[in-house]
């Protein structure tokens, strides 16, 4: 009975140290052994029941061998293929790397160009615009030099008309005298060839008087035709408007006489052939006097009847 007991606690105690061991041989030493012993295994495993003979084992063994051979053959044919796939993949991939920084390049270089381009071409559109704003203003004022010209011309139109179409009037009325009485004129007036002579001496107030004088003595003993009396009346009166013309403020007027006005001495003179006394029927000569003051300065010539 006391075997049976210490039996029973052996037991539960191998028990319990088997309990206790089984993972670590499940998981250590069963997988070593295995591993170790794998070929003896098979070998006694596939021959259990008498089937296989030591030869065929030894055969069988040999092919697992040759298979493990192959395995690992395989294995390095494949890591060797897989390393030269990676090699072919990094250098395909080197390539690719460099060619797209080549196209980069490539590229950045060609925006480059192009924005320089574009500077220029902008730099060559200011500079166009810039002639063309020049050309414009140019343009601009060749336009106005050309209205400046035309009112330029205008003026001197105008100027010509208001002085010079007077001018040859006057020369004209000149040239109505005679050449026997214009010849007493020459140490006055010249020949009258040259307008600007004649215009400059009849705006002279001693050329006036003097020419009054000389065309009073023509009229009064030159026995001259009325045609030639009234030129001679029109050149001092042209010279009148020249010598008023030449100064700021004109200095004379002439002398207002009215036809059937009685004869005043003291305000006219009378030809030879007129009454003492009477009234006025001709101005042969019409004299002039001082605008501001009145004062007169050639009496005018007139026939009494």
């Amino acid at each position: 009975m006391v075997t049976e007991v210490g039996d029973k606690k052996e037991r539960a105690m191998v028990q319990e140290v088997l309990k206790e061991l089984m993972p670590d041989l499940l998981d250590e030493y069963f997988p070593q052994y295995m591993e170790k012993h794998r070929a003896e295994l098979k070998r006694w495993f596939l021959n259990t029941e008498g089937f296989r003979s030591e030869e065929e084992c030894k055969e069988l063994k040999e092919a697992c061998e040759k298979s493990e051979r192959e395995k690992a053959e395989a294995e390095e044919e494949f890591q060797k293929q897989l390393k030269e796939a990676q090699e072919r993949h990094e250098k395909e991939l080197e390539e690719a790397k460099n060619r797209h920084a080549a196209e980069l390049k490539e590229a950045q270089e060609k925006c480059v160009a192009e924005h320089d381009a574009l500077e220029r071409s902008e730099s060559m559109l200011a500079r166009t615009q810039n002639e063309l704003s020049e050309a414009q203003a140019q343009a601009t004022r060749k336009v106005e030099d050309a209205h400046k010209a035309q009112a330029q011309a205008e003026a001197v139109r105008k100027h010509y008309e208001a002085n010079y179409s007077a001018a040859e009037a006057v020369v004209r009325v000149y040239e109505e005298i005679p050449e026997g009485v214009r010849q007493g004129l020459h140490s006055l007036l010249g020949d009258g060839r040259e307008a600007v002579t004649l215009l400059v001496r009849l705006s002279q107030k001693d050329v006036l008087e003097n020419l009054w004088e000389y065309a009073k003595l023509q009229i009064v003993h030159g026995g001259l035709e009325k045609d030639t009396a009234d030129a001679l009346g029109d050149l001092v009166a042209c010279s009148l408007c020249l010598v008023n013309a030449s100064h700021a403020v004109p200095l004379f007027a002439e002398q207002d006489i009215r036809l059937g006005e009685r004869f005043q001495p003291n305000d006219m003179q009378k030809t030879p052939e007129s009454r003492q006394q009477g009234t006025v029927r001709a101005v042969l000569l019409p004299g002039y006097q001082y605008l501001e003051t009145g004062k007169l300065v050639k009496k005018s010539l007139v026939e009494v009847e």
